[in-house]
């Protein structure tokens, strides 16, 4: 399911009007970059 909201975001930018290509590109890639943890993390935080 993430990954297709995932996927559906990435179409929803690429098809944005308003967004400047410089910018479009950033988003994008910073979209690809985009790690997906569901649940829980990989390593726990310790906030102690």
């Amino acid at each position: 399911m993430v990954a297709n909201i995932k996927a559906e975001f990435k179409r929803h930018l690429e098809q944005n009007p308003w967004m400047s290509e410089p910018t479009r590109k950033q988003a994008l890639n910073k979209l690809d970059k985009m790690m997906i943890y569901v649940g829980y993390p990989e390593k726990w935080l310790d906030y102690c």
